[in-house]
């Protein structure tokens, strides 16, 4: 790893680490979305940034 030209900030090691790695980003992924017309309301036009 410490060769890696772009080594990851978080390294999941072994399949149980990868599924709930994958399952909490499922989830946070969902809560996003469920709330995004709420989460979007609140800005501001000056302050969006494009992705």
């Amino acid at each position: 790893m410490a060769s890696e030209a772009n080594p990851p900030l978080h390294l999941f090691l072994g399949q149980d680490a990868y599924d709930m790695a994958h399952a909490k980003i499922n989830a946070v992924t969902n809560e996003l979305e469920n709330w995004k017309a709420v989460t979007v309301s609140t800005g501001f036009e000056a302050e969006r940034v494009p992705v």
